[in-house]
């Protein structure tokens, strides 16, 4: 029934935002200039550097918390109950995420303020009131984050219906704001308070539902059982260094078209990369609903039912991408000239490379899931060798090309590591099996 539950509210969250999402791709170019699509797009890019704040931070929250309470259980009260030792070691890692998430908050996001108003005011373009958004998108942005991290605690925690739950009333509040403010008029502070009130329906919920739980685990955690330093520092450089990689690789294109194209061609770039963003959400619902019953598993050492359960929400996942991309493509293609909104889009060919893009990057993520929950990170290399590349390769596109070709560097990164990822997922299987004998 709990893994219904999971499913249910994370496929009931994913297609909100397969609803929402199309809703605003057509509200903003509705309501939005040309030149306002453009910052509205280049905002959330560059407040996505925030993955200097997380490289990879929630992700090990939830695989750490999904370790501990692989040996846990929820009471009749929905409290965490269960093994003394790995619920006093649950509690310690709480605390512990705690303190460093309000930590690289106060630095990182103090630098993304800063830096996205000095990098936006580079723009000469006075039409646009962008610099009160801004701030008020950025700032509560930080508080969001906080928040976030807490939420994917308790989903390691076996709690997926819950937390997926919150940020689908999270999403409701933040579409309806962003819609009804288009709507009158409020331009780039639609944005901006969309932002602001839906963090503060997530502090409300999250207070309610896990307030008591966080009670726990804080009065726990006062006598200090284990040293969480070590284990996790030593997994976090090499996840911080990946991320910095799969920021290069997913979202420098708008700030790059921005700078290099201008506002109006970096709208376009936008949206079609949220359009592909919003397809790998969705298919992503059985991967999402299973990740913290496959790092229990991994933590059990019941590598037969960890590899099935991998290949089933691997196949389900990458089977549903490759559905939407086809159908999307198709449509698209059939109305690009005979439907206005879809020149609000890349042309053709851009969007094709696109498509194929992000469909390849699912592949890679359903196997980084599945490496990832060994509590080992062996693509840091491979994410610097990435980035650099698709770094390097793009900068040369934007400066000798037209936008039509801004994502082959992306697309052709994948011929080298599409072999590599298959090749450690082999490796790995082996050494499970090696273990099991």
């Amino acid at each position: 029934m709990r893994l219904d539950r999971d499913v249910t509210h994370t496929a009931l969250n994913q297609l909100y935002r397969l609803i929402s999402g199309p809703l605003m791709l057509i509200c903003i170019p509705l309501f939005l200039s040309a030149e306002e699509q453009g910052y509205w797009y280049t905002f959330t890019s560059v407040a996505a550097l925030s993955i200097f704040a997380d490289l990879g931070f929630t992700t090990i929250v939830l695989q750490f918390a999904a370790h501990e309470f692989a040996f846990l259980h929820y009471d009749e009260n929905q409290k965490i109950d269960g093994d003394e030792f790995h619920l006093h070691k649950l509690a310690d890692f709480f605390r512990f995420c705690m303190k460093w998430v309000s930590f690289t908050v106060s630095i990182v996001f103090t630098i993304i303020v800063v830096y996205g108003f000095v990098f936006i005011s580079e723009n000469k373009d006075l039409t646009v009131t962008w610099q009160i958004p801004w701030i008020i998108y950025s700032v509560f942005s930080s508080v969001y984050f906080i928040f976030n991290v807490v939420l994917s605690f308790f989903e390691g925690c076996n709690n997926v219906a819950k937390t997926q739950l919150t940020r689908f009333k999270v999403g409701i509040v933040a579409s309806l704001t962003n819609i009804i403010l288009l709507f009158l008029g409020a331009k780039l502070y639609a944005l901006a308070m969309s932002m602001c009130f839906s963090t503060i329906v997530c502090c409300w919920i999250v207070c309610h539902e896990f307030g008591k739980n966080i009670k726990l685990l804080l009065s726990l955690s006062k006598c200090k059982t284990y040293s969480w330093s070590k284990e996790f520092f030593s997994l976090m450089w090499r996840y911080a260094i990946s991320w910095c990689g799969g920021y290069f690789a997913m979202m420098i294109y708008t700030p790059l078209a921005f700078r290099y194209y201008g506002s109006v061609e970096a709208g376009r770039i936008g949206l079609s990369v949220a359009i592909c963003t919003a397809m790998l959400s969705v298919a992503n619902i059985f991967m999402t609903a299973r990740l913290p019953i496959l790092n229990g598993l991994v933590e059990q050492r019941d590598w037969v039912k960890a590899k099935n359960l991998f290949k089933s929400m691997s196949c389900k996942t990458i089977g549903a991408h490759l559905i939407f991309a086809i159908g999307f493509f198709a449509l698209y293609y059939l109305f690009y000239d005979k439907v206005a909104l879809l020149r609000r889009l890349v042309v053709p060919t851009s969007m094709a490379i696109l498509l194929a893009c992000w469909f390849l990057q699912d592949i890679v993520n359903a196997i980084t899931l599945y490496i990832r929950a060994h509590k080992i990170e062996p693509f840091w290399w491979m994410s610097v060798v990435s980035g650099v590349y698709i770094a390097c390769s793009t900068f040369y596109v934007v400066t000798h090309f037209s936008a039509e070709y801004l994502f082959v560097g992306f697309l052709s990164s994948f011929v080298y590591g599409i072999p590599y990822f298959v090749w450690v997922l082999y490796i790995q299987n082996k050494l499970d099996i090696g273990e099991r004998k």
